[in-house]
């Protein structure tokens, strides 16, 4: 059966919704979001950003969030290793646009992953936000990197590390 999705009151029948009321709420949130003008710039860092479909559901959750704040989203996509000191001598213009998108970003989110590659451009990302009072999500490995980055540079654990990164760290401040 084909629904009418103009009409808030048949597309609530089918699906067993009480009243049209929760539809016009989320109609209004839909329609709210092309009127919106401010906005929140996020800069996430991870491994697959060329893959951003990997990161889909962060991205919806960031969406949604930025609509209940009434901003419109910017999103600035990191590869983590673009933040490392080989990139700057290897292509240096990546470096500096990969550092230029986490300076200007209002907030950093550093998502789960898995491997090596890339965690210390992650923890230098967690480094800018924590010395810059920038807001920081981690989820999953990107919180692992927090602890990390807090007890490298603020704990002075210069080797500190996850066993999930490398099973056979000296210093091990996150393990299973």
């Amino acid at each position: 059966k084909r629904l009418n999705i103009e009409s808030p009151v048949k597309i609530s029948e089918p699906l067993r919704l009480k009243g049209a009321d929760m539809w016009r709420k989320w109609q209004g949130l839909t329609e709210a979001q092309d009127r919106l003008h401010d906005t929140v710039t996020i800069c996430l860092v991870g491994k697959y950003t060329n893959l951003q479909d990997s990161y889909a559901s962060v991205v919806k959750s960031l969406e949604h969030a930025s609509l209940n704040c009434h901003k419109k989203l910017i999103m600035s996509w990191v590869e983590a290793s673009d933040l490392e000191p080989e990139t700057r001598i290897s292509n240096p213009v990546k470096y500096h646009e990969a550092w230029q998108s986490l300076c200007t970003a209002q907030g950093i989110l550093v998502p789960g992953g898995f491997g090596n590659r890339g965690v210390e451009g992650k923890i230098a990302a967690a480094k800018w936000a924590r010395e810059h009072k920038i807001p920081y999500l981690g989820i999953c490995l990107g919180l692992q990197i927090a602890v990390i980055e807090f007890a490298r540079n603020v704990c002075g654990m210069a080797d500190a590390n996850s066993i999930e990164v490398d099973e056979n760290t000296p210093t091990t401040v996150v393990v299973f």
